[in-house]
């Protein structure tokens, strides 16, 4: 009997604390309190379900990519867009864009898709560090002037999207190496190459047209022109 009369009581206060979740607000503030908690619930649902865009404008900065010319022999830089977040980021997405290619009438790329970066970062004195894998280096087959534009189509585009970029060195497996691919000297930091031909982008027509307004004559030429051609008495 004590047995069914726990048994009771257990079910009575399990039920009236059932009921009292249930129960609905009796005072004007608790159904305000009510609909402020259904409103926050939906919205929150509803940003869940909502496919935001992780970042927007303002977060991103355009930047110069090196391309070979498709035309030329050279290199031409053309605009691309990276996120603004950290630095070593910044850098290694500057490098992606290399094996990203241009519309073939424009450029071509000179970097594989295959690119392999082991580590890149910038030392306080501005030199900006680059550590290739050596397998995918070892697939690379370009002459000497491929190898070139390889180094400097990489080196243009750190130094010129980095104002605090001053050389870029290229390491291979963590250490430094003669060559890269056997004909272009990368033992010391590198600055750009003069030597290396860019083109400049085609401006358009109107920007060609310039038109500069002609100085005036100072005040003492011309009234010495009336002057002089003033009629005589």
């Amino acid at each position: 009997m004590k047995r069914l009369l726990s048994l009771l009581l257990v079910f009575v206060l399990v039920a009236c604390s059932h009921s009292e979740k249930v129960n609905a607000p009796t005072t004007e503030a608790d159904r305000t309190a009510a609909d402020l908690a259904v409103a926050e619930g939906n919205a929150l649902n509803q940003k869940e379900n909502t496919a935001q865009p992780w970042f927007d404008e303002d977060s991103q900065r355009e930047v110069s990519i090196y391309f070979r010319h498709s035309e030329y022999d050279g290199l031409i830089p053309l605009p691309r867009y990276v996120l603004k977040n950290s630095q070593t980021s910044q850098l290694l997405q500057v490098i992606d864009h290399l094996t990203i290619p241009p519309k073939e009438s424009v450029g071509r790329a000179i970097w594989p898709a295959d690119t392999y970066v082991r580590e890149v970062y910038m030392v306080p004195d501005g030199t900006v560090v680059i550590d290739f894998n050596q397998k995918f280096l070892n697939n690379l087959q370009v002459g000497a002037g491929g190898e070139t534009y390889l180094v400097y189509s990489l080196v243009n585009s750190i130094l010129d999207n980095f104002e605090e970029a001053t050389h870029v060195k290229i390491l291979v497996e963590g250490s430094g190496s003669e060559t890269l691919l056997g004909h272009v000297d990368i033992e010391s930091p590198l600055q750009r190459n003069h030597m290396v031909y860019t083109v400049v982008p085609e401006p358009r027509l109107s920007d060609e047209i310039i038109v500069e307004p002609l100085d005036p004559l100072p005040p003492s030429s011309i009234s010495g022109e009336l002057g002089a051609n003033a009629p005589q008495n």
